[in-house]
């Protein structure tokens, strides 16, 4: 079957999770890394009966809320849908999503919004990240397929966590065995809020916590 011919559409919107929303022809087209106002051209990757998943080829007008992704795994890793928004954009976006949410599930015709307040820091601040090790590769899964796109740190993650995902990379058998375990395996990293270190827990395929040494001290 050969290739859909490439698309031009205006993105409107952003729903839940990130992708772009946009309308061609009756029809809604859901397309990732787009920003409100932006003009694109995208290919048709999945046809549903009232909807369409599409693949960004080009921004063919940016918007001016748009700016380089900090992350170098942004269009890969599955974590992270806004990076390529600035902040204050984000928070706009997310502000209207669940003001229409409540008005859509909710069914509240006014829906009093406090103003955002805005993260310290956009980055580093988790403390707490779960990474999957399969044929030989560490990370997280890519934007909506189950393959894993291999990650040396997370910018979302504070200083220990990634501190301790290089050890279970520069180490095979850290972290509780992890390579030597079979394909399917997480390890989840926690630090210590007060600042005295973190744990490592190891999941098994189907989400079962392991007894015994599945924690240790980092």
């Amino acid at each position: 079957m050969p290739n859909p011919a490439p698309l031009s559409l205006e993105i409107h919107d952003v729903a839940f999770g990130g992708k772009g929303v946009a309308r061609h022809e009756g029809k809604v087209y859901f397309v990732p890394f787009t920003i409100p106002g932006e003009k694109i051209t995208a290919r048709v990757l999945r046809q549903k009966k009232n909807f369409a998943e599409a693949e960004l080829i080009k921004v063919e007008s940016p918007s001016p809320d748009r700016v380089e992704p900090p992350c170098p795994y942004f269009s890969e890793c599955g974590g992270c849908s806004y990076q390529h928004i600035t902040y204050a954009r984000q928070l706009q976006i997310k502000a209207a999503q669940v003001e229409q949410t409540l008005r859509r599930v909710g069914r509240m015709e006014t829906v009093p919004m406090r103003p955002i307040v805005a993260a310290p820091q956009p980055y580093g601040y988790r403390n707490r990240i779960r990474v999957h090790s399969e044929g030989g590769v560490t990370g997280f899964f890519a934007q909506d397929a189950h393959v894993l796109v291999d990650i040396e740190q997370c910018l979302l993650a504070v200083p220990e966590v990634n501190r301790a995902l290089k050890r279970l990379r520069d180490t095979p058998g850290a972290g509780g065995g992890l390579f030597a375990a079979r394909a399917g395996w997480r390890t989840i990293f926690r630090a210590d809020e007060s600042g005295g270190g973190g744990a490592a827990g190891r999941d098994g395929a189907h989400g079962r916590s392991r007894k015994g040494s599945a924690r240790r001290c980092l």
